[in-house]
């Protein structure tokens, strides 16, 4: 005799296929935030090689990055096509280092340790920063404030809440009852 309670074949076939369909729904849902996290190291690289052409054509000088409207309309001609606005989060713009403006790109003792460009929206307890030499990292919340404070990066005292959407496979997001933090610098 078997051990499994009097069913049906076919509610045990339909549990199976339950089970399989929730844990596929898990992986499209994942497969989504791995497109997002791909696209935003892209189109971070892509406008960190637009700041150091910038660069090029100024005497080694970095562009005014006070503003990052201002500095995507000064790098349109060097990076055309990349968003500014960053997924999920279309309306959260990229986030610049005013301490780099106009700087002399060799008075950086260590480029390779300087934030350039960053995600302000913290995504499951990390955010992509792009640094002055030109390489891309995700690095941990815990560690943003200390290499926020090495690069000059102002830090304001007040976070600001940004909702955590799903993507569903349909395409609509849904905002869930997570929140994540956006940090505001100024």
């Amino acid at each position: 005799m078997s051990d499994l309670p009097a069913f049906p074949r076919n509610t045990w076939l339909l549990l199976g296929l339950a089970v399989l369909c929730f844990t596929g729904c898990g992986a499209v849902g994942h497969g989504h935030s791995k497109a997002h996290l791909t696209a935003s190291l892209s189109n971070l690289r892509r406008i960190g090689i637009g700041i150091q052409m910038y660069a090029q054509d100024y005497e080694e000088h970095f562009p005014p990055m006070e503003d990052s409207v201002q500095l995507e309309k000064l790098l349109r001609p060097y990076s055309k096509d990349v968003p500014w606005k960053f997924p999920p989060y279309n309306n959260v713009r990229y986030a610049s280092n005013p301490s780099l403006s106009r700087k002399l790109q060799e008075k950086l003792e260590n480029p390779a340790e300087v934030v350039m460009l960053y995600e302000p929206v913290v995504r499951r307890g990390f955010r992509l920063v792009a640094y002055a030499d030109g390489h891309v990292k995700m690095i941990r919340e815990e560690h943003w404030a200390e290499l926020s404070q090495k690069s000059g990066i102002p830090l304001r005292t007040e976070p600001t809440i940004a909702p955590w959407w799903r993507w569903d496979t349909n395409g609509p997001r849904e905002p869930l009852n997570q929140e994540v933090i956006l940090l505001t610098f100024v």
